[in-house]
């Protein structure tokens, strides 16, 4: 937020430097052809009113008048006075520079082209101790009218043209950009809001476009109904901008009386740019004249509608009250200041820059907005998923735990409980020498020994793994009849955590269950790795293998996978049909310390 209103501080007053004017005398007067009647000949015999420099008249609302200003100069210097004669609204349908006969025309119902961006103007050659008098005539039909002139140097108007070119060219280039990363955020996370402000922001570039000259000045010269297109944008801008108002403070659910107000003044909006169409195409300008003046009115309200709704929100969500209050201060004033003058109520001329400097503050606030709103919930997102994963792999762990601590409860219960029965049976079989009933029960006594190991070996409490994983292949290739298992260890840690020891038993078994089960394996090799960062465990098989294309995990390989990422490990699997299957495991060597 400060970073932005620094920008605006520093575009505004960049802007707004002193104009250098030519050390020459000027007088000037208008007068108000309401008809449009009067010839360059016949205008001469009128009286003029007194027109200061820089002093803006606001003529008001008109439909057919046309504004004629008679500009007196004198060169008291000794030296010829090359300068130019500038009109400050660029938005007048033509502007004719008349010398005893017409010299010039620029504007907006004229095919040529603008001298400087946003500055009609006309070069004066003034020779020394001499005086000239200028007349010029402008037009502006059906719609609002207001002016001022000044004189200024060759040297003062190129640089403030060239430096507002510069100041624009970088406003748009950072507006663009907003549309484009916005555009991509709707795309992403599908919220209108996003596609809101992409539209206005869009409408505000051709609205810039439009009230700067740009569009004149380079894109389209020949284009003679830039005053009627800057009303109808203007008006859609508007309405764009209080739609995402609207929505930024969500007026629907927050404050449903205001947000049915605004939707309404939102119609009353749209059927006066539709009316205004029709009514300006069958020259009924009567009826034209009061829907500007109704509409310029729906426009006061609307403002005065969303300050309210901003004000009653801050119970809601006072970060957006605020922004909405504080931050849009400077628009709202431009906007009642622009209304303020339709009415006549309000007389003083806002520079161009500052429609200029809004319209960006407008677009880069709210785009950098809603960019850090994207990246502070997609931060709480991911703040939540973290906390989701983390409560899931503590509650796997606690599972793994709970079944690693039943197959040890069960194992002793077996070793310990049978075992013991068993060596009491035969201490009596010993008594009564039957030979036959002794080898039954020694059979039986390692059989349970060996699933009490198999269920999970002694060996691993001590986190001996390989002395267990041995033990338990010697086991399996005793009972298996069609599967041969392999095992090999290369600088594998004798002793490992309790904890991994027990995980990679399980992992084992797992491994070599899937690769009988479902592979049909004939044969099955099992390799550890040690390394200085990292343990390794290879299991190759030569069973059925797999389309990796079209495969998704089992049950099996979803509870290797589940072990793995307890110890934050990496698991990886290369297989082909009928040429069996490869699965690699990786376990950081730090997580065993």
């Amino acid at each position: 937020m400060k970073i932005i209103l620094w920008i605006s501080f520093f575009f505004s007053s960049f802007c707004s430097l002193a104009i250098s004017q030519p050390p020459v005398h000027v007088k000037g007067g208008y007068f108000l052809d309401k008809h449009s009647d009067f010839t360059i000949k016949e205008i001469l015999d009128k009286e003029f009113l007194y027109l200061p420099v820089n002093k803006n008249l606001n003529v008001g609302y008109n439909e057919n008048l046309a504004a004629w200003l008679k500009i007196n100069l004198y060169n008291p210097t000794s030296k010829t006075q090359v300068f130019w004669l500038v009109l400050d609204n660029n938005r007048l349908d033509s502007i004719q520079l008349f010398d005893q006969k017409q010299v010039a025309i620029l504007g907006d119902r004229t095919a040529s082209n603008l001298p400087f961006l946003s500055y009609p103007a006309f070069e004066i050659t003034l020779p020394a101790k001499s005086s000239k008098q200028y007349i010029l005539r402008l037009k502006k039909s059906i719609s609002f009218m207001d002016f001022s002139f000044h004189l200024e140097t060759g040297t003062s108007i190129h640089q403030r043209s060239n430096r507002f070119l510069f100041i624009l060219s970088l406003i748009l280039g950072l507006i663009l950009f907003l549309i484009v990363f916005n555009s991509i955020l709707f795309w992403i996370a599908r919220q209108k809001i996003y596609l809101i402000y992409v539209i206005y922001s869009i409408l505000s570039i051709i609205y810039i476009f439009i009230a700067t000259g740009l569009a004149k000045y380079i894109l389209f010269p020949n284009f003679l109904y830039f005053s009627e297109a800057l009303i109808y944008f203007g008006s859609v801008w508007f309405l764009i901008l209080f739609l995402f108002f609207s929505f930024f403070l969500n007026l629907k659910e927050n404050d449903p009386i205001f947000y049915r107000v605004s939707l309404a003044l939102t119609v009353i909006a749209s059927t006066y740019i539709v009316s205004s169409i029709f009514f300006y195409a069958l020259g009924l300008l009567h009826w034209l004249k009061i829907l500007s003046i109704l509409n310029y009115a729906n426009f006061l309200f609307f403002i005065i509608v969303i300050v309210v709704a901003s004000i009653r929100h801050f119970k809601v969500n006072r970060s957006n009250a605020t922004y909405v209050l504080l931050s849009f201060v400077p628009h709202f004033i431009w906007s009642i200041s622009i209304i303020l003058r339709v009415f006549g109520i309000f007389s003083k001329e806002l520079n161009i820059s500052w429609l200029v400097l809004l319209s960006f503050y407008d677009s880069l606030l709210f785009g950098f907005v809603l960019v850090r709103f994207y990246f502070q919930t997609f931060r709480k997102n991911r703040l939540l998923n973290e906390q989701i994963i983390l409560q899931k792999e503590t509650e796997i762990q606690t599972i793994v735990n709970a079944q690693i601590t039943e197959r040890q409860n069960i194992a002793n219960l077996i070793h310990d409980q049978f075992g013991s029965a068993i060596g009491h049976i035969m201490q009596i079989s010993e008594k009564n020498e039957n030979s036959k009933l002794k080898e039954l029960l020694l059979e039986f006594s390692m059989n349970i020994r060996d699933v009490s190991h198999q269920i999970m070996p002694k060996a691993l409490e001590d986190g001996a793994l390989v002395h267990a994983i041995e033990n338990q292949v010697a086991i399996l290739n005793k009972t298996l009849t069609n599967c041969k298992i392999e095992f090999e260890s290369y600088d594998f840690p004798t002793i490992i955590s309790v904890n991994n020891a027990q995980n990679i038993y399980l992992i084992f078994l797992e491994l070599i269950n899937n690769a009988r089960r479902h592979g049909k394996s004939s044969i099955i090799r099992m390799e550890f790795y040690g390394y200085d960062q990292s343990l390794v465990i290879q299991c190759t098989d030569n069973g059925l293998g797999f389309d990796k294309t079209n495969f998704e995990f089992g049950f099996g390989l979803a509870s290797i996978n589940r072990r793995i990422k307890l110890v934050h490990g990496k698991f990886h699997i290369e297989s082909e049909l009928n040429k069996g299957t490869v699965v690699q495991i990786e376990i950081p060597i730090i997580i065993n310390s």
